[in-house]
C-alpha cells in the first residue's frame, strides 16, 4: 500500500548545508543532490560528488515530537547495520554517523549508495519474487542468529530480560504516546487493549532475545538483476523472537501462501518457528503492536491528511485482531 511521504519529522536541509556535511567529511565537493522522497521518518539526501555516491540520513531536529521509541533511533540504525555488516548481510555501509549538532540540528548518518528498485516497485513486473522471498528467508535465519542482551528497545529507561516485560512496555509505551498527542483511540481498539492485557501472561517465551530488522516490507528491500542487493532503513529494529519479525512484512505466517517460505527458513536455522495454536495466539498479539504503532505515529506524522490514508489502513486491521481475539474467547 502507498502513502504519501510528506511527514513533520523530515527536515529540511539547506544546500549549503550539505556541502559542508560533505566537506567536512570527506574533502570532496558535491557535484549534485536531491531529496529522495522515500521513507516517513529521516529526510534522505541522494548525493554525488566527482568520485563518490552517498546518502545522507538526517534525523528530526530536537524541536520535533516523535514517538518513545523513536528516541535516539539513529544510533539503533547505525549499530543494527554495522552487526549485519559483519554477517555479510547486503546492508548500507555506515560511512559517518554525526550526534553532535555542530553543523545542523540533528543527527544524521552517511551511508553508501546501493543501486537498485525497490521489491515495493518491482512487484508487477518482476517474475521471480518467490525465489527473492526465498533468499529474503536465508538472510533473516543469518540475521536471528545474532543473540542479544534483553527484550525490547535499546532506549528501554530499564533493561527487560522477559519478553511479556517487553511486550506490555511497548504497548504502555504507544498509549502514551497517544494521550500525548490527544489521539481519540476507536472503542473497538480501547477494548482490544483490555483484551491483550488479560492475554499478556500468552508472551510467556524461553528463548532468548534475538536482533529483528523489524521493517522488511517490501519499500525495504532493494533488487537489482533479480538480486537482493540492500535490505534498508532498521530504525524500527529491536529485540524479540524470530516469529515477531514477519509481522513487520505485513504477512500472515499461519496462511497457506507463507508456509513454503516458514519451511524454508526453519531449514536454515536452529531455532524453527513452530506454528500452533500458541504461538498464532503470540503473533496475533505482535500484530496489534504492529498496527497499533502504524495508527498512533499518524498524528506525529501528518501534514494535511498525509497520512489518514495509513491511520485507516491500521484502524481496519485492529479491527480484524479485534474480532480475532473476540472469537477465541
Amino acid at each position: 500500500m502507498a502513502f504519501s511521504m510528506k511527514s513533520k519529522t523530515k527536515v529540511t536541509i539547506p544546500q549549503e548545508k550539505i556541502k559542508e556535511i560533505i566537506q567536512y567529511h570527506f574533502e570532496e565537493e558535491v557535484i549534485s543532490y536531491r531529496e529522495v522522497i522515500s521513507g516517513f521518518y529521516n529526510a534522505i539526501y541522494y548525493i554525488k560528488t566527482v568520485t563518490n555516491e552517498y546518502v545522507l540520513k538526517v534525523a528530526p531536529s530536537k524541536d520535533i515530537e516523535i514517538l518513545t521509541y523513536e528516541i535516539d533511533i539513529m544510533k539503533r540504525e547505525t549499530k543494527v547495520c554495522k552487526l549485519l555488516h559483519d554477517i555479510h548481510i547486503p546492508v548500507p555501509s555506515v560511512l559517518v554517523e554525526d550526534y553532535t549538532k555542530n553543523i545542523i540540528d540533528s543527527d544524521y548518518c552517511i551511508t553508501n549508495y546501493i543501486e537498485g528498485s525497490t521489491l515495493f516497485e518491482l512487484k508487477n513486473t518482476l517474475t521471480s519474487k518467490d525465489k527473492i522471498y526465498f533468499r529474503l528467508m536465508e538472510y533473516l535465519a543469518d540475521i536471528h542468529l545474532i543473540e542479544m542482551e534483553t527484550f525490547g528497545y535499546d532506549n528501554f529507561e530499564e533493561k527487560t530480560y522477559n519478553l511479556q516485560d517487553a511486550y506490555l512496555r511497548m504497548i504502555n509505551n504507544l498509549v502514551k504516546d497517544a494521550i500525548r498527542v490527544e489521539l481519540e483511540l476507536p472503542n473497538f481498539v480501547l477494548e482490544l487493549l483490555d483484551i491483550i492485557y488479560e492475554l499478556s501472561h500468552e508472551m510467556e517465551y524461553e528463548g532468548e532475545p534475538v536482533l529483528l530488522h523489524f521493517d522488511l516490507w517490501d519499500g525495504n528491500i532493494f533488487i537489482h538483476n533479480n538480486q537482493i542487493v540492500g535490505l534498508i532503513d532498521a530504525e524500527r529494529s529491536l529485540n524479540g523472537e524470530p516469529m515477531m519479525e514477519f509481522v513487520a512484512m505485513h504477512w500472515d505466517i499461519f496462511a497457506y501462501d507463507k508456509l513454503p517460505f516458514i519451511e524454508h527458513y526453519n531449514s536454515f536455522t536452529n531455532n524453527p518457528i513452530i506454528l500452533n495454536e500458541q504461538s498464532e495466539l503470540r503473533y496475533r498479539l505482535y500484530q496489534v503492536y504492529m498496527y497499533l504503532l502504524i495508527v498512533v505515529e499518524c498524528p506525529y506524522r501528518d501534514i494535511d491528511g498525509s497520512f489518514e490514508q495509513q491511520k485507516q489502513w491500521g484502524l481496519q486491521e485492529l479491527e480484524k485482531l479485534h474480532q480475532y481475539f473476540i472469537n477465541k474467547k
